[in-house]
């Protein structure tokens, strides 16, 4: 398990990302990344995850899954082509509310009985030790989502993409997450 993935700092990812594009398939071209628009968005994407794991975690998974069909049907159908700022905006609203999904499924039981038997115990300590038994996706794996969802260029298509994963950076959670957001 690669422990640098699990602690990397937002900013400092972002700052590490760089976008190409292949012209004529011959050679490379930069992409002008906007990391500030990058790290607003991960901010943003953080606290929609908070807020939805917090409002659906006691309740299960079920009303969360339908919020993001409806967020996906406010988007519609859209092609490639037709990539804005709106259609960038509620994705990474949905990928927010399908990887609170996946932290349910996978670690809410726990987490509810962890924070129960702190609630118990009266230990004054917060839920932040609860959190800390969720299963859920590391800050470079975020980043690399919305990188390939176009999220920090101003481009209104969404382009073809390649991407280098290092190994340990959850390239299976990644494509996972991807092809739920693209196929709603």
């Amino acid at each position: 398990f690669n422990r640098e993935v699990i602690t990397a700092d937002i900013c400092d990812s972002i700052s590490k990302t760089t976008t190409q594009r292949c012209i004529q398939g011959t050679r490379l071209e930069d992409i002008t990344l906007d990391r500030s628009v990058l790290e607003q968005e991960c901010d943003r994407y953080e606290k929609l995850f908070n807020s939805f794991f917090s409002e659906f975690v006691q309740q299960g998974h079920d009303d969360l899954v339908k919020k993001v069909f409806v967020m996906a049907h406010e988007v519609g159908s859209c092609t490639l082509s037709d990539w804005n700022e709106f259609v960038k905006s509620k994705v990474t609203e949905m990928l927010a509310g399908v990887f609170a999904t996946f932290t349910i499924i996978k670690s809410g039981d726990s987490f509810r009985r962890f924070k129960e038997h702190c609630d118990d115990e009266d230990s004054g300590s917060d839920s932040y030790a609860a959190t800390c038994v969720l299963f859920r996706p590391h800050n470079i794996q975020i980043i690399a989502i919305l990188r390939l969802l176009g999220i920090g260029t101003s481009e209104k298509i969404l382009p073809n993409h390649i991407m280098e994963v290092r190994t340990g950076e959850g390239k299976s959670i990644i494509l996972g997450a991807l092809a739920i957001v693209l196929s709603i």
